[in-house]
């Protein structure tokens, strides 16, 4: 072989060589290829087998929850007792005491084996902070139901709603035969608390225009003596014809003292001298509830020696004496005052008399001075009368001027 021909089969060599090269890369390729593709689509069927299996398990924990809130598998036991429910959630003495109320069962429907759904329907009037109530303790009651519908018709001249109410309930077939109607930890409430889910709805009125808060009227400053009563009643008028003003005392009051809260009627009986603040509030019942205040001083002070002028006069004579039949029956404590009930017999009237309170019964004028638990005292122009419980007045033993 010459060099041409030899140069010509290394050419040919190296062009065969080439080409299987070519074909081997080009199978080995398509082979690695085949293989990262099957790799991959495996990867993706593992991926979406592990997302059914969570879509599973979430879904038999969904099922589970239904399952614990749904109420008892039998439907009539089910309707009878959740209706039960509803009439002591809306009633006066455990519910939120709606007027005229009533629970209308409307009845059940099968959903093939899944489920049965009863229908129930709550009517009655009440104002809007019980409805804010029964929203609040109806959703506090973690079973398996809800609100379909709500009417809420303002009635004219009043703050009472007509309301409508429809309530639609499920049972499972899997669920356990007695239900719990006890509140749970409110996860289906926004708030915690009642006070604050009344806060979150009624911070307005949806009804009527900005509640105008009542007006206090003013309550002039108060002296007293230790252990004697204090009393005043605090007024307050509202522009708002349907609000009724409740009374209280706003801050730190002095131990003991109150106020009647329909009335205002304060009362308090101090026990050491000095100067006390209490702060009284008028507060009506608006959306939301506004409020006035006014604080009244009280000084307590020592009492002023009382000064007797001996009798000018001398006692009256008479022929009858209205004061020989006029028994002292009664010793009562009113507002926390010491009062006499004194029985005039020959009048056909009893006199009810507090200290600083005049007297005229036939021979005895004057003034009550002191009232004890078990007798009078009184300053009349014969002198100082002692007069006991079941004793009249001409009974009376006189006391000498610098008896205490």
């Amino acid at each position: 072989m010459n060099p041409r021909e030899r140069m010509l089969a290394i050419v040919v060599a190296a062009a065969v060589g080439l080409l299987v090269l070519i074909f081997v890369g080009v199978r080995v390729r398509g082979a690695f290829t085949t293989r990262s593709r099957t790799i991959a689509d495996l990867r993706e069927k593992v991926t979406q087998a592990k997302r059914k299996v969570e879509q599973g398990e979430r879904a038999a924990r969904r099922v589970a929850d239904w399952t614990r809130r749904s109420l008892p598998r039998r439907p009539d036991v089910a309707g009878s007792q959740y209706q039960q429910w509803l009439f002591e959630l809306i009633g006066q003495e455990q519910g939120v005491g709606l007027i005229d109320a009533n629970v209308t069962s409307l009845g059940k429907r099968k959903h093939g084996k899944a489920y049965h759904l009863l229908t129930f329907k709550v009517d009655g009037q009440g104002k809007l902070d019980q409805l804010v109530e029964l929203l609040y303790r109806f959703y506090q009651v973690d079973q398996l139901h809800r609100l379909r519908m709500l009417k809420a018709q303002p009635q004219e001249d009043s703050k009472l709603l007509e309301l409508s109410i429809t309530i639609e309930a499920l049972v499972l077939p899997a669920a356990e035969d007695v239900a719990q109607w006890t509140p749970s930890s409110g996860q289906r409430t926004p708030a915690q608390s009642l006070a604050a889910y009344r806060q979150a709805i009624l911070g307005r009125n949806l009804f009527a225009p900005p509640n105008t808060p009542p007006r206090l009227g003013s309550i002039r400053s108060v002296t007293t003596n230790p252990r004697r009563p204090v009393a005043f009643t605090a007024q307050a008028t509202d522009a708002d014809p349907l609000d009724h003003v409740r009374y209280e005392l706003e801050g730190d009051a002095p131990d003991g003292a109150k106020i009647d809260a329909p009335s205002g009627r304060f009362t308090w009986t101090p026990d050491e001298l000095g100067t006390f603040s209490v702060t009284v509030c008028a507060v009506d019942d608006g959306f939301p509830e506004a409020r006035d205040r006014e604080t009244v001083e009280i000084r307590v002070v020592e009492p002023e020696p009382v000064v007797v002028e001996p009798p000018k006069m001398e006692p009256k004579k008479l022929d009858f004496d209205d004061a020989e039949h006029a028994y002292l029956d009664a010793i009562v404590r009113v507002n926390g005052q010491w009062q006499l009930w004194l029985n005039v017999r020959t009048k056909g009237r009893q006199l009810k008399l507090f200290e600083g309170d005049a007297i005229s019964v036939g021979s005895v004028e004057g003034v009550v001075s002191r009232i004890r638990t078990n007798s009078v005292e009184i300053l009349a122009e014969q002198g100082r009368l002692l007069v006991g419980l079941g004793e009249n007045l001409t009974q009376a033993t006189l006391l000498p001027a610098d008896d205490g």
